[in-house]
């Protein structure tokens, strides 16, 4: 299935209000080289950019006080992670309400669902989500949500315009409409290569002509167009034969009371060749509370013959390791994950 955008930038800002599309002062703290931090925009625009230490986030207090900086220096737009608004949700009793509020958060960067429009009325009065790469710009955005409204999850929106995405099976050919796959795109902002690495541009872009790009996204479009993310191909779980999507995983767990981070990941087993790995971050639950909620949502739904989606294992810590660009290194976590199980590659 293939979308050429036809959707027209002003649906996704209908219902803004005008001063807040153009507020001149938007906190956003992501590296400069990276897509959703370069400088470049905030240039381009004319904006003020309010901008802190990368780290600060992952200091005890750290979201309190960027919450501070910002009220100080009058801050309406901003840029956020997940985990950033995960933890303004979390710790919303601990902040005052002193009737501060942003008037519009973006956010992206990997999979959202609703909880995390809690943050819309306590913190900001719009949340918007995006979807993109550094390899491909800006892919598609999800219609501002206001308060009381309902996101679904994995869901991104429609193509940016000027996006062409399709969705494809292991062999390339075209799924049915609703059927998930891995996602491709094609447009004029499409990076060209890879810096000095061709096999890796080679890997990444179709035969045709002109050239799709390999996302490593799996998902799927909707009836009316629109983008429905739900994992990384490179994520996904073999357990026993059977694909588990760890964002499943994560999307229940996040429903739990007590959770404030989560990721699922793949570790190593001799017979199963993967095993599913809960991590999460607590400072009240135990593995064994996080073990017998799961069972309760999983054991007697779908996982009978010991290949669903129940997890084997649940780690807790103190803090999930992050990448400089502020995602969870999955590669970081993997590894510690299995040295704590004594795991074997």
């Amino acid at each position: 299935m293939v979308v050429h955008s036809h959707f027209f930038a002003t649906r996704l800002v209908q219902g803004i209000p005008e001063q807040v599309l153009h507020n001149k002062i938007v906190y956003n703290d992501r590296p400069f080289g990276w897509i959703g931090g370069t400088a470049l925009v905030s240039s381009m625009r004319g904006h003020t950019r309010v901008f802190t230490d990368s780290s600060l986030i992952t200091e005890e207090n750290g979201m309190k006080k960027i919450w501070d900086i910002m009220k100080e220096e009058k801050v309406k737009n901003a840029f956020m992670m997940p985990y950033c608004i995960q933890d303004l949700i979390v710790e919303k009793t601990s902040i005052p309400d002193d009737g501060f509020r942003l008037e519009l958060i973006t956010t992206g960067g990997q999979i959202m669902d609703n909880f995390y429009t809690q943050v819309v009325g306590r913190f900001c009065r719009v949340l918007m989500i995006g979807y993109g790469s550094s390899e491909s710009g800006g892919v598609a955005v999800f219609s501002p949500i206001f308060e009381g409204d309902v996101l679904e999850t994995g869901k991104v929106g429609h193509p940016a315009p000027g996006m062409e995405i399709r969705i494809v099976d292991e062999d390339g050919c075209l799924v049915a409409r609703g059927e998930p796959g891995n996602i491709e795109l094609r447009s004029a902002y499409l990076m060209k290569r890879y810096h000095v690495d061709m096999s890796m541009t080679d890997a990444v872009f179709s035969a045709d002509e002109p050239p799709w790009l390999k996302t490593g996204d799996v998902g799927l479009l909707t009836t009316s167009g629109e983008v429905i993310v739900s994992g990384r191909r490179s994520e996904t779980i073999s357990r026993g034969g059977r694909k588990i999507l760890p964002g499943a995983v994560d999307d229940v767990l996040k429903g739990m009371e007590g959770v404030n981070h989560v990721t699922t990941v793949a570790v190593p087993d001799a017979r199963m060749y993967e095993e599913v790995c809960v991590c999460f971050v607590s400072s009240t639950l135990t593995p064994g509370d996080v073990q017998r909620f799961c069972e309760h949502k999983f054991v007697n739904k779908d996982s009978l013959d010991g290949m669903g989606y129940m997890p084997g294992y649940f780690l807790k810590f103190d803090e999930l390791p992050v990448t400089y660009t502020g995602k969870t290194d999955m590669t970081k976590l993997k590894t510690e994950a299995a040295r704590r199980l004594n795991l074997g590659e």
